[in-house]
């Protein structure tokens, strides 16, 4: 149905309810008096400076704030917004084109502005069909197209974003030893806390272990952080009490797997075995150094990361059986992480083959 014959239906609706016997204060006041008894409880509106167009054709509200966009785009890519436009809204009216008292839908939503507004930038601008207007997305912006592409089904929103954290937050070792840092470019650590959540709400569980790894980090994970709106963004009490054991737990896998690495004896190709077990014994000694390191960062890093000039100073054969030693040791734990947390990831790690360090 076109928006010019619901408008009309709408009208036509009204001038019916103004007469009708119907005890719906709704049916026996104009839409127009309705809005005014809303705004008589809320805070006073106001237009949002970036998404008022004088020819939109649709009102939306979140909280005090007013959008004046195109209905026709939201209802192209959300089945859920197509049909609240064909609902019984109620009617404002505007001036569009110079002509004034023109119908114009009334949306209310429970979203926030800040969460709207992500979404009004991606199809509203004029810009590249991607999601990615920007190269390096916000925390914000992604959280509002997972939770509001989930809510309405901006099917494309949706997806592009969980498969943008999929790519900082990996299932596969090789994939996470590749990033730079714990968490995509601009973002906060504190951040890594609503990934969870987000995974938690889309159900994409391979998000949650790479996820945890970073909230182990944060030396305020019961604290959280503060949304774009004000609002506060906290992990459940049960993943809170998820990271609390999970850390006690890697952290003494992975100190193993140090360990045991170092601990290697010289192999049968070794030509030097003198120097080599020296070698293995200085650079076990010196993990004491290392303890708040070890407590504290990537559990899994190379042993290359904890021997000074990140040199062993062994043989090639030794090396070679050191390197493989280790990366199957760190394999061995990145597959048991789900395990560990106490999840089940479907498809989760990969086989432990031999690779360099």
């Amino acid at each position: 149905m076109s928006e010019s014959a619901r408008l009309t239906r709408k009208r036509a609706r009204e001038q019916e309810d103004s007469t009708a016997n119907d005890d719906s204060p709704l049916r026996k006041r104009s839409d127009s008096a309705a809005l005014d008894d809303v705004a008589r409880d809320r805070p006073a509106y106001k237009k949002d400076e970036e998404f008022w167009f004088g020819d939109g054709t649709v009102i939306l509200i979140a909280r005090d704030v007013e959008f004046r966009v195109y209905s026709g785009v939201l209802a192209t890519h959300s089945p859920i917004f197509r049909d609240k436009f064909c609902e019984d809204n109620p009617i404002r009216n505007v001036s569009i084109n110079g002509k004034s008292d023109v119908p114009c839908p009334v949306v209310m939503l429970t979203d926030s502005p800040e969460d709207l507004r992500h979404i009004l930038r991606a199809y509203m601008l004029p810009s590249d069909t991607s999601m990615f207007i920007s190269k390096q997305p916000s925390f914000a912006m992604i959280s509002a197209f997972i939770r509001l592409g989930k809510k309405y089904q901006f099917i494309s929103l949706y997806e592009q974003s969980l498969d943008f954290l999929k790519g900082f937050y990996p299932n596969r070792l090789e994939a996470w030893r590749k990033l730079t840092d714990w968490v995509p470019t601009g973002w906060d650590l504190s951040e890594s806390i609503g990934v969870v959540n987000l995974a938690r709400l889309s159900g994409e569980l391979s998000l949650l272990p790479t996820a945890f790894l970073s909230c182990l980090i944060l030396t305020s994970i019961v604290h959280g952080f503060t949304r774009e709106d004000g609002s506060p963004e906290n992990l459940s009490l049960e993943d809170l009490n998820i990271c609390f054991n999970a850390k006690t737990e890697i952290r003494k896998a992975s100190i193993k797997v140090l360990y045991t690495t170092l601990a290697a004896r010289t192999t049968p190709e070794c030509k030097t075995q003198t120097a080599c077990r020296r070698a293995f014994r200085t650079a076990l000694s010196s993990l004491r150094a290392c303890i708040d390191d070890l407590m504290d960062t990537d559990p899994f890093l190379p042993y290359t990361s904890y021997v000074k000039d990140g040199k062993l100073g062994v043989c090639s054969a030794c090396r070679v059986a050191t390197n493989e030693k280790c990366w199957n040791g760190r394999l061995a734990l990145w597959n048991r992480l789900p395990t560990i947390i106490g999840i089940d990831v479907p498809g989760w790690g990969e086989p432990v083959a031999a690779a360099a360090g």
